[in-house]
């Protein structure tokens, strides 16, 4: 009997996958998300290199974190897991839940190398430019997959298309060549494909976030998502504040792991006449 693992990659969609178990039983199978976003950080081809990655988010973004306390520093131990339960039962299918959110598609990509060589035995529900119906039944297209209510579930589910080896290794062919260029950090670059970007291509929308007043952490975090509509979290923007520190571009008060605690603000030399003013941030 055909046995299926969903995969998804936003961890919020998972509760809506669940409830959406209710509405069409023949959904109902063993959920797996895969925590790490791979939107930044180094490229993992070859599973057995793992380490290599825990390695930079323990160094540069999770230092305080213990390997026990945190799900990203399992996913090795998980894919793993994965590939050699589907060795071993060929009645296990893989289904990937994705819509064209960067965060999803660099989670697919790096998901790969574990399965590539399962030929039709995993499925694409690619959710990219089709609308669903939100929680007030309006037409909608989808940013990521969160987004979509329970009962839209079943309706997507008939989208799944079989991948074939040939297609899974090609995709993952792109995915060796933005490690090649050793980026840790990626954008999006169309349907379903993403690119290398330099890894301070943020940094001067952070400065401008910061002012000679002293702002909190968190607030100056508030700040910069609502600008840049991007929606990585903290840990990665923290560490990018750390270098604008390190450089001189900015103070600190307080010690980097207290975040509520923490206060910033941009050296006097370094203020320029078109930085969010202090009057702005407080009101915005």
């Amino acid at each position: 009997m055909e046995r299926i693992v969903h995969i998804l990659f936003d961890p919020d969609a998972a509760i809506a996958l669940q409830q959406a178990f209710y509405i069409d039983p023949t959904l109902r199978d063993e959920i797996l998300v895969l925590e790490d976003d791979y939107r930044y950080g180094p490229i993992i081809t070859i599973p057995d290199a793992w380490e290599t990655r825990n390695v930079w988010l323990k160094t540069h973004l999770f230092p305080q974190q213990e390997d026990g306390n945190s799900a990203i520093f399992q996913e090795g131990k998980l894919r793993r897991q994965l590939r050699e339960r589907m060795e071993t039962d060929d009645q296990l299918h893989v289904w990937i839940w994705m819509t064209n959110h960067l965060r999803e598609v660099c989670g697919y990509f790096s998901l790969l190398p574990w399965i590539s060589e399962f030929d039709q035995r995993v499925e694409l529900i690619y959710l990219h430019n089709l609308p669903f119906l939100n929680e007030k039944y309006q037409l909608f297209f989808p940013e990521k997959l969160s987004s979509i209510p329970a009962r839209e579930y079943p309706k997507a589910k008939r989208l799944a298309t079989p991948l074939s080896s040939e297609e899974m290794m090609a995709d993952n062919e792109e995915w060796q060549k933005l490690q090649a260029q050793n980026s840790l950090l990626r954008g999006t670059a169309g349907e379903r494909k993403c690119k290398d970007m330099a890894v301070d291509s943020y940094d001067d929308q952070l400065m401008k976030c910061c002012t000679p007043d002293w702002i909190r952490l968190t607030r100056l975090l508030n700040v910069f998502r609502q600008q840049s509509g991007i929606d990585i979290q903290d840990a990665f923007w923290i560490w990018r504040l750390q270098q604008l520190a390190a450089n001189g571009l900015i103070q600190v008060q307080g010690e980097w792991f207290q975040k509520p605690m923490i206060r910033l603000a941009k050296n006097e030399q370094q203020t320029t006449a078109d930085d969010v003013s202090a009057h702005q941030l407080k009101n915005n």
